[in-house]
């Protein structure tokens, strides 16, 4: 941070180093109130403006020399190039006086970017119309309503339906030839196929589906009838789009305006320019090393993802297996949102089981037969992305015309198929060329380079497959030899959060791990027990029943795990295994990073190195382990410089394209007969395309967005378990009210649901042991205290359920605010009489972090100055009374303050705060909740087998402050405070 000094220009008085404690001084002095009376163009208001304002000079074109394009294969991951004069701006705009900057915003605000000079140039030629405009103007020469071919808006909104909410062909065609719509003179469509005819008249799409037809021809000798004998052989069908048209769809589209970019730049944290920061994919270094293309020139970074998936849910053999693309100029947070529809399916590849080869070949000519049908797939893109040819003119959403060329920059896909992309064995790194022997060892090896590894294919094919036994490379023609040299295909390939980390890395080796370190034969038990026993959150998984008998795991529950897997083994597990697996979460959360700089990056080097440093003592010493040359493991060492090169993790993480299965392939299954199903695939997607084109068409015309509702997932690997929905409390009904302090917004129900409670019913049902001496010490403090408050009739009490406190954005994670929810709640009990049956409800006292006093002046949020851990038993209003008061109030009971961090789980451990033997306890204002935490007990070596999620915090003594609950946890209480 800059050591420079803000001063408040209207008492001259206060000063500070930060712009947040400024802020927060005229949020809470007649200073702030002063300065909201003056007119926007004071001095202040400049000063602030200064703050944010930095020169962004023009791009220059100047010509491109070609000899510069590299001949030999780089030395590093990607070519190297000299800097040209920056082009400095600021990373965000500018903000009023009344929007003064807070902690986060100035960690974000204070960047500053430097452009690539001469990249992005647009053509001199007006504006021209885009895909949309030019729709439009052909219904207007034809005279048509906009909505035709549909007879009508209603009919139009109709078929919509129909074909976007999973309706099947039969159904389609039953509900056409239902009375009420068959002698309807409105509806022109009577059955399935004047449906589909209608459908089938929208405008065609990235080029259509074009089928290509494969031979292959086996080792398998056959006898024919006629008793001559020839190789067996196979017909399979290759289902491709042009890439080229898919391209020029998604830089058209006008939906991306806001959210595209054409010019890489590199990106600072203040403007020194010392430290770098990473985010999207143009502040890496990929892209800019990459410009090497003719000046002006704009590249359209490809991200690519293939995966096999099983189309079939419980039975059968039935596989897909698509291949997905992408543009790095689209921001990360909409290519991931699959409302978006900013990936797009350019083919299928055929799935065989190569019957005609015999089994020792099956392996080698499967990957032949992948590399084949990429370079079918893929065959437009060479000439497009090549320099020499001159690009290619496309029109962007911003409604210029640029020369792109398109790159293939990253490949998305778990590490097998990553394998199979790069030519190399399954026991081999795709990226480097370290033996199999040392991928235990924390070191970086040569990275592979395209030229070396095609010369030992070459040799390979003719008949001298020595260089590429030594590379560990298979015999086959690999599909992007043409790519080269702008395309390093050992670079492209993307950190994978999903199956390398969460399932590869913690799930199928560390927990195993860490179980036998507990106890041989016993650790499986004592684990289950801890899991079991953990105190519940709401954005936390409660397994009921262990981990051990869980038979199939999905992303979520692996993630669920390692937020409390670590406080789970804290006390029980030896002091190097506890330190390991520190060491991976740590790893885990910083990958999962939207915004990462030099020090974030450090930390996760950090994190690696710790865990080599103590794996030897945590899991060899013992004989859990005999090495770790595991190529997930081995694959951590190159994340770092991935998040160099390629921008945040999170952009190209396998989550994504496993999103995409859902409607690109186990949706339009369904939708199949079984038989033939890819063909009827293609064709049902192709329909699908086209209403959705057509509802961006007339939401372009209406400026409106009508399709939020697809962004609900229709997985049913994303529905929870019944056990775990919440209660919905008749939330989605109920009117709030604001209270505000600082950038948090607490929000109650405005009328409390629960009304009149005694204070019997507060002490036996919600804990609130010692409320009535609380309550008086609150009306004391406050001045409300009436002479006659031990003498007069009790009040009752309104009690609400639950608050909402809405929390501001952490720049490393998002840029959206986090809803978090803090409950107080009864037990109910099970009812099974009459009609009625209800099961029994747990109690929920959630557990938060809070200000027994508000701070003057309020602390950055990277700091944990005066928060206390308080567990919250009742919220309710103030009865009228005992006086007025303008927030709602929350009996808490307190926990000792954070100062004792232990040494090896690096977690704050806390106990129950004590007043005269008694729990700690007062009655706060909810306005100081800072956010909602996680306790996890701390139970040494045995934990009580008789403890429950329900009782565990009462019958524990000490607890572990959970750092992983949420990423933005691990910001606050982890990353932050290193």
């Amino acid at each position: 941070m800059s050591s420079k000094r803000y001063k408040c220009t209207i008492c001259n008085i206060y000063t500070a180093n930060k712009a947040a404690y400024l802020r927060n001084h005229w949020s809470h002095s007649k200073c702030g109130d002063e300065i909201k009376g003056k007119q926007v163009n004071t001095p202040l208001h400049n000063q602030h403006q200064n703050l944010l304002r930095a020169s962004s000079p023009a791009l220059s074109v100047s010509s491109f020399n070609f000899a510069e394009l590299p001949c030999e294969p780089p030395a590093c991951d990607f070519p190297p190039s000299e800097s040209p004069a920056p082009a400095l701006k600021k990373a965000k705009s500018s903000v009023t006086v009344e929007d003064v900057l807070d902690e986060d915003d100035v960690f974000r605000l204070n960047f500053v970017s430097q452009d690539f000079v001469g990249a992005g140039a647009v053509l001199e030629r007006q504006n021209e119309e885009n895909m949309f405009h030019r729709h439009r103007k052909e219904k207007e020469s034809k005279g048509e309503e906009m909505w035709a071919p549909f007879a009508s808006q209603k009919e139009w909104q109709l078929v919509r339906w129909l074909m976007l909410s999973g309706v099947s062909h039969g159904d389609i065609d039953t509900f056409a030839k239902l009375d009420h719509f068959r002698d309807d003179p409105q509806l022109s469509f009577k059955n399935k196929r004047t449906f589909f005819k209608k459908v089938d008249a929208l405008p065609t799409i990235r080029g259509g589906w074009t089928c290509k037809e494969l031979e292959v021809v086996g080792d398998v000798i056959q006898t024919k009838l006629d008793g001559s004998e020839a190789p067996k052989t196979e017909e399979l069908e290759l289902w491709t789009r042009d890439p080229v048209e898919c391209i020029k769809e998604l830089m058209e589209d006008p939906r991306f305006r806001n959210s595209m970019r054409y010019v890489p730049e590199k990106m600072f944290t203040d403007d020194t320019m010392k430290v770098r920061a990473y985010d999207e994919m143009w502040t890496g270094d990929w892209w800019w090393a990459t410009q090497l293309i003719p000046k002006g020139g704009t590249v359209a970074p490809l991200i690519i993802a293939s995966d096999k998936t099983q189309l079939s849910s419980f039975s059968g053999d039935k596989e897909a297996w698509p291949v997905y693309l992408t543009l790095g100029n689209i921001a990360g947070s909409v290519r991931r949102k699959p409302s978006e529809q900013a990936s797009v399916l350019i083919g299928y590849i055929p799935v065989s089981k190569l019957e005609c080869f015999t089994p020792k070949r099956r392996a080698v000519e499967g990957y032949r037969l992948f590399h084949e049908c990429m370079r079918m797939l893929l065959e437009p893109l060479v000439e497009a992305g090549n320099p020499l040819k001159g690009g290619i003119e496309m029109l962007c959403s911003d409604g210029r015309t640029r020369v792109v060329y398109p790159i293939l920059a990253a490949y998305v896909a778990d590490y097998p198929e990553q394998c199979l992309v790069a030519g190399c064995g399954e026991r081999k790194c795709p990226k480097c060329t370290v033996s199999s022997k040392h991928l235990g060892d924390p070191l970086h090896s040569v990275l592979r380079d395209p030229y070396s590894a095609l010369d030992a294919f070459e040799k390979a094919a003719n008949g001298d497959p020595t260089l590429a036994e030594n590379l560990g490379l298979r015999d086959i023609n690999p599909f992007w030899k043409d790519l080269v040299p702008l395309c390093n295909i050992f670079h492209c390939f993307t950190p994978d959060i999903l199956h390398q980390l969460h399932k590869g890395v913690f799930k199928d080796h560390l927990v195993k791990w860490s179980t036998k370190a507990l106890h041989p034969k016993k650790g499986a038990k004592e684990i289950d027990a801890r899991f079991q026993s953990m105190p519940r959150h709401n954005t936390l998984r409660h397994f009921k029943k262990g981990i051990s008998l869980v038979s199939q795991w999905t992303g979520n529950e692996y993630k669920n795990m390692e937020k409390v897997f670590l406080g789970v083994i804290a006390g029980a597990a030896p002091t190097d295994v506890v330190i390991c697996v520190r060491a991976v979460l740590d790893f885990i959360e910083y990958s999962q990073f939207s915004l990462h700089t030099e020090h974030s990056l450090e930390g996760m080097n950090t994190a690696l190195n710790t865990f080599h440093d103590h794996q030897v003592r945590a899991f060899i010493e013992p004989g859990i382990r005999k090495h770790f040359n595991i190529p997930k493991i081995h694959s951590m060492v190159h994340d770092v410089p991935m998040i160099r090169s390629h921008g945040s993790a999170t952009n190209f993480n396998t989550e994504w394209s496993e999103r995409l299965h859902i409607d690109f392939a186990k949706l339009a299954y369904r939708a199949s007969s079984k038989r033939g199903y890819i063909k009827q695939m293609t064709k049902w997607l192709d329909r699908r395309e086209k209403v959705l084109w057509f509802t961006r068409f007339l939401d372009w015309l209406s400026d409106r967005d009508g399709l939020d509702w697809l962004a609900q997932s229709v997985d049913d690997e994303d529905k929870q378990d019944s056990e775990e929905l919440e209660e919905e409390d008749d939330e989605n009904k109920t009117e709030w009210s604001g209270l505000q302090y600082g950038e948090s917004r607490c929000n109650v129900a405005k009328r409390p649901p629960l009304l009149n409670l005694d204070i019997e019913t507060l002490e036996t049902s919600y804990g609130c042991s010692s409320f009535v001496h609380a309550m008086e010490r609150f009306l004391c403090k406050h001045d409300l205290l009436k002479p006659d408050y031990w003498d007069a009739t009790p009040a009752k009490y309104n009690l609400y359920k639950l608050v909402r406190i809405t929390l501001p954005p952490t720049p490393e994670i998002s840029d959206n605010p986090v809803i978090d929810v803090v409950r107080a709640t009864a037990s109910q009990s099970a009812v099974a009489s009459g009609k009625k049956h209800q099961k029994y409800v747990p109690a929920r006292f959630d557990t938060v972090l809070a200000w027994k006093e508000l701070p003057i002046v309020q602390v950055p949020k990277s700091e944990l100055i005066g928060l206390q851990v308080a567990q919250v038993h009742a919220i309710f209003e103030l009865p009228t009374e005992l006086g007025t008061f303008p927030h709602p109030l929350a009996y808490v009971e307190w926990f000792t303050p954070l100062r004792k961090l232990d040494t090896d789980s690096q977690m704050f451990r806390i106990e129950r705060s004590e007043r005269n033997h008694h729990n700690s306890a007062s009655i706060i204002p909810v306005t100081h909740f800072f956010r909602s935490c996680h306790l996890i007990p701390y139970s040494g070596k045995e934990t009580d087998q008789s403890w429950t999620s329900e009782t565990s915090l009462d019958n524990c003594t000490s607890f572990q402050l959970n750092p992983y609950l949420r990423l933005i946890d691990f910001v606050l209480l982890r990353h932050r405070m290193k």
